[in-house]
Parts: C-alpha cells; structure tokens; sequence
C-alpha cells in the first residue's frame, strides 16, 4: 500500500487498525532517523517531483482492509500558486484522490478510503 502526494505539502495516515504516521514520527537507531512505526508503516521524502518539491511517500508492506484516513497538510515552503497530487495505491490499484488541488485551499478535510475483503478499494465521502 502507497499513499503519494507531490507538492508542497506533508502527509498524516492512519492505517485501519489505529496506527498513525507523520513526518514527525521518529524512531531513533544508531545510525540514522527512521521515520516509521516498524512493520506497519513508513514515511519517505527520497526524490523530487516536477515541481521540486520532494515526494512523499506512506507506505506499508500489507495491505489491511478496512479505512485508510489520510490528511493532507500545507508544507512549510508553499505559495498562494501551489498545488498537490494525491494517490492511493496497491498492486494495480489507483485511487487518484487530487490532481492539482490549491494548497491554499487545505482545510479540515480527510481523505477515507475503504478497502474492502475483495481487496477493491473505493473513495468513502468526507
């Protein structure tokens, strides 16, 4: 499972059994900062997109059915022009949740979506 967003913004996904993710979450190590909660879930910031922003990524090595909730929150470094993609994905599924949203225009709302026991996967309103 894979939530994406490119932009300038970061991400908070809670998976559906309760654990949350943030780019605050922190796990010290003796070499580096990992920002997972182990075997569940991860958050990466690794490349660019296009518009020179990093990529975030959430992602876990299962997929659990159930709610995903995901939160989109603006970035430090935005402008008034900024925008933000936002995708949810497993094997071949897609769910594409923005495509070019405001960032000025982040408000409250979270994204839901409900993967079912058939392993489909749909978009719940807010």
């Amino acid at each position: 499972m894979i939530v994406s967003s490119q932009g300038p913004v970061d991400l908070i996904v809670t998976d559906p059994d309760g654990f949350t993710i943030t780019p605050d979450t922190i796990v010290p190590s003796d070499l580096e900062y990992l920002r997972e909660i182990p075997g569940i879930l991860y958050y990466s910031e690794m490349e660019k997109g296009l518009d020179g922003n990093p990529i975030d990524r959430v992602y876990s090595p299962l997929v659990k059915t159930g709610d995903y909730t995901i939160k989109v929150i603006p970035g430090e470094n935005f402008s008034s022009g900024s925008k933000y993609w936002l995708n949810f994905s497993f094997g071949k599924h897609l769910l594409i949740l923005s495509d070019g949203a405001p960032v000025s225009q982040i408000s409250s709302q979270v994204y839901r979506v409900h993967v079912k026991e058939d392993y489909s996967i749909e978009l719940l309103s807010n």
